[in-house]
């Protein structure tokens, strides 16, 4: 509620609260935001005041992708009227606007435009807040208290330092944000003559400081701060602290009929509303300090008040903390009823936000929530739900990383058709989470779903690969199993924390275990590190106990050959063709293949590609920089094509980013061997280092990926690092290979590290005469095992992974 923005417009003595406001106190976000978008659909020659009144409406709501586009209209509109502030029409216009009744007319030229900039501020702090960037809400917090520190009149910072404290708090600062409390404390508002009463600021300073302690999980001193705005005039009307906590400008043109705002917010009945913020964050203290009846009473009463889903945070937490008490009650079937519930409004707040990095950092702090939803199907009995769930968080990554992209290419139709049903998909989407059940009925609720599911049907018909990217629709458990060959078992894992959790699949059963999980990241680290040292045998200890861990406990159930292993986390990092039980690698005993979620195997394609071409291979591309030469990747692109049919042979300055995108849909197979470049700061931003023309700079990146068009059976990425993604926050990795396989690869080949170019010219000759008597899977196996016996150390052949596809 932080970034709420409440203007009231006096009339004489007479307090008026205007249509937007008063729909906003009711809990009738969804009202202002389709009212709004049937008027200014463009957010096109608005005033400050009607562009911020829809950006509160989507911040409430938690509507993220359009929240930042009404963001960047209000800060388009300031620049605009910044860049007319000398002119003296405009100047005399405010001028003799400060001596008028406020209205909505007028209300722009009566707010100082610094007091505007610093609330521009205020609602990208109180984003970045929300999506975990929290350097870059203490950046936009510190603007802002900065331009409100240097007014002379109306100065108001309070807002600012709040946001700062949260930021310090979240970044793991407690002293950082205790001095913000401190400042806080310390704040007055005055406007003109008028000082706000230092007993209506000490329930605007406590409310913030509250959030804070709670930030820092300080429930004692949360507790303090509520319990000091118990007098009787503050525990009647909390509607004056968010007044003025969160709305210097509202809470000044308030302050000069304080009596008469408030009767009508009484006769209005817009108390309970806001009382709604208090009811939950005493429910919170009493959960976390034990006080469970306390907690479980207030919860309830906030989880029944209509409006309480629209307050996105403090929803799923009290539905989450429901769940927990429901466990610890030993009620499983309802814990699991509100922990779904909880997932549900996560998700639904996550796929409103437009970029993959903002994404990451929303999830990172309500993983626990999958966890224990998880963990405690698997405690009932409901393994096929507790896997289905593993699926559904791990498809969810990739689907968000992908949500804001209009650009996806597809086979089955034209990008201007994916456009529209993605939009029309979107909008459904929010509208049946924005819907208000005591203002519409409780019918509706289930007709919009009904359209949503109508417009998700008509993307999977027309565009399946698109539909797979932006819905979540994952299969489940019982068709997963039929997708998996007779011959293969799937092993997948869970990874949160110290919790580990692992599924053994086969088309008959499905098995979960809980493994040790504390420290795997530092282990798995390690044994990389113990692997660059290729003079040493000293990997052999850490590669035994991560077998031990986790492969040992699961082992007598894996009974085939073949193994699909599904990775989470600091998994990805892992060469489990390197785990040893002490006797042989793991490579020995099995042949393996790795895919980023089992629910892609219904897009892989069944059987060969055919195509016209067979081989396209570029190799040693001239970048410009000899350093950056690969002598053996140039023989090694040379001697794969010698002697075959139907292929093209790109190196130096012809190996350019421009021939993948014209050429590499006419190829069965496409082979890189070049650089990698992994951007783990933006991971869509990882690429292919080719060579550059007048008409791409040489980069292909991730990004570009997901709008290119490929028909291949293979693409091999013989180059360093290709298998790499980001890591963080429990989400699934982000890389290369979930853009080839998108852009219409059935099989990637991919390495985890840098790898040398002798050893992989070998390894890679190797891998393609295999292929013209095995699968995929098998090929690459007998190659490793074959470069292993001329390079011993894992380093040399233990890099590269087969992901998609196998036969």
């Amino acid at each position: 509620m932080s970034g709420l923005f409440i203007v009231m417009t006096l009339s004489g003595c007479a307090s008026l609260i205007d249509e937007d406001t008063q729909l906003l106190m009711q809990g009738r976000q969804n009202t202002i935001i389709e009212k709004f978008e049937r008027k200014h659909p463009d957010l096109k020659n608005l005033s400050l005041q009607k562009i911020g009144a829809y950006c509160n409406a989507l911040q409430v709501v938690r509507s993220y992708r359009k929240l930042e586009r009404c963001i960047d209209a209000y800060e388009a509109v300031l620049v605009e009227k910044e860049s007319k502030q000398d002119d003296l029409a405009t100047v005399a216009k405010s001028v003799a606007s400060i001596f008028l009744p406020p209205t909505q007319d007028n209300i722009d030229d009566q707010i100082p435009l610094e007091v505007r900039r610093a609330i521009l501020h205020t609602y990208r702090a109180n984003f970045a807040l929300d999506t975990g960037k929290y350097e870059r809400a203490l950046e936009e917090a510190l603007k802002g208290a900065a331009i409100q520190e240097s007014l002379t009149i109306g100065s108001f910072p309070l807002g600012n330092y709040g946001q700062a404290g949260l930021a310090h708090a979240y970044l793991g600062n407690p002293d950082k944000a205790r001095e913000y409390m401190k400042l806080v404390d310390t704040v007055k508002l005055q406007i003109l003559f008028f000082t706000l009463a230092e007993e209506e600021m000490g329930k605007t300073r406590n409310q913030t400081n509250a959030r804070i302690c709670l930030a820092l999980k300080d429930f004692a001193c949360a507790r303090q701060m509520l319990e000091r705005q118990t007098s009787k005039h503050a525990s009647e009307n909390i509607f004056d602290a968010l007044v003025f906590a969160l709305d210097p400008v509202g809470g000044a043109v308030g302050l000069a009929s304080e009596i008469a705002i408030e009767a009508e917010f009484e006769a209005k009945g817009f108390k309970e509303m806001y009382n709604l913020n208090t009811i939950f964050m005493a429910s919170k203290i009493a959960m976390e300090t034990g006080s469970y009846a306390d907690a479980r009473k207030g919860y309830e009463k906030f989880l029944a008040h209509h409006a309480s889903n629209h307050f996105g945070y403090a929803y799923y937490v009290a539905s989450y903390d429901m769940g927990r008490l429901h466990k610890r009650e030993g009620n499983r079937k309802k814990a699991i009823e509100f922990y779904r519930r909880a997932v549900s409004e996560i998700e639904r707040q996550r796929s409103t936000i437009g970029t993959e990095a903002s994404k990451i950092g929303f999830v990172g702090d309500k993983q626990e929530i999958y966890r224990e939803l998880i963990q405690t199907l698997i405690e009932d009995g409901q393994l096929a739900s507790a896997f289905e769930y593993v699926e559904r968080a791990k498809a969810r990554a990739l689907i968000d990383m992908l949500a804001a992209k209009k650009d996806f290419s597809s086979t089955s139709m034209s990008n201007e058709e994916v456009g529209q049903l993605l939009a029309s998909l979107e909008q459904q989407e929010i509208d049946s989470h924005t819907v208000n059940l005591a203002e519409i009925g409780r019918n509706q609720p289930g007709q919009l779903r009904g359209k949503r599911d109508y417009v998700t049907d008509k993307l999977v018909r027309a565009a399946p690969e698109v539909a797979s990217l932006v819905t979540v629709r994952v299969p489940g458990s019982r068709e997963i199993q039929k997708l998996l060959p007779r011959n293969e078992t799937l092993l997948e894992y869970y990874a949160d924390g110290d919790s580990l959790i692992a599924f053994v699949v086969n088309r008959k059963s499905i098995k979960a275990f809980k493994l040790d999980g504390k420290l795997l990241a530092d282990d798995i680290s390690q044994f990389r590190q113990a692997i660059r040292d290729y003079r040493s045998k000293r990997y052999l200890e850490q590669a035994q106990g991560l077998y031990d861990r986790l492969l040992a406990p699961v082992a007598k159930y894996v009974k085939t050959q073949n193994l699909l292993i599904v990775p989470h986390g600091s998994l990805h990092y892992l060469p489990f063709n390197a785990l040893h039980d002490g006797k042989r690698f793991l490579i020995d005993r099995k042949s393996l293949r790795i895919l980023p979620s089992a629910s892609v195997m219904q897009y892989l394609k069944r059987g060969r590609i055919k195509n016209s071409a067979e081989l396209l291979a570029l190799g040693n591309p001239d970048l410009g920089n000899a350093d950056y030469d690969l002598k053996f990747a140039q023989d090694e692109a040379v001697a794969i094509t010698k002697g075959k049919k139907r292929t093209n042979l790109l190196l130096r300055k012809k190996a350019t980013e421009s021939a993948v995108k014209q050429l590499g849909g006419k190829f069965r197979r496409l082979h890189f061997a070049s650089h990698g470049e992994f951007n783990a700061d933006d991971p869509l931003n990882s690429g292919l280092l080719l060579a550059k023309d007048a008409s791409n700079d040489g980069t292909l990146t991730v990004n570009e990926l997901y709008s290119t068009r490929l028909n291949a059976d293979l693409v091999t990425l013989s180059a360093c690092q290709t298998g790499l993604g980001r890591v963080a926050s429990g989400d699934d990795v982000v890389g290369f290979t979930r853009g080839f396989l998108y852009a219409g690869a059935n099989s990637i080949v991919s390495s985890l590290w840098s790898v040398d170019d002798k050893a992989t010219y070998d390894l890679m000759t190797r891998f393609y005469r295999n292929l013209g008597k095995y699968d995929k899977r098998t090929a690459l196996r007998k190659a490793q095992l074959a470069t292993r016996g001329k390079y011993q150390h894992p380093i040399f052949w233990a890099a590269f992974q087969l992901t998609g596809n196998p036969s």
